[in-house]
């Protein structure tokens, strides 16, 4: 997985292994420093959504622009009983832009 500088992403994120969504507390995901929240707290917003067993992280156009060409990427889900669960740290490339501007 590549992602271009300058595109609009919905990642979409398919667990390998299942999780009853009921209880997740909250999942972050982070793409350099880029951090992307779903919750369920209350007073907290989510960016993410969850929708037919699978995460959906949202990536902007000024997001995608401050990336560095190498692009770690993680996850970390805790659950309501405070356990917390991380994945691989696993690495992409993102490919350059000579197109700065946010159309």
């Amino acid at each position: 997985m590549a992602l271009k500088q300058g595109n609009t992403y919905e990642l979409i994120c398919d667990l390998k292994d299942k999780i009853d969504i009921e209880g997740v507390a909250k999942a972050i995901f982070q793409f350099n420093d880029i951090e992307k929240v779903y919750t369920t707290e209350i007073g907290e917003t989510s960016e993410v959504r969850y929708e037919n067993g699978k995460f959906i992280v949202p990536l902007s156009q000024e997001e995608t622009l401050s990336l560095k060409k190498s692009v770690e990427y993680e996850m970390a889900i805790k659950f309501v009983d405070g356990n917390v669960k991380r994945s691989e740290v696993k690495t992409t490339n993102s490919l350059y832009t000579i197109i700065k501007k946010v159309i």
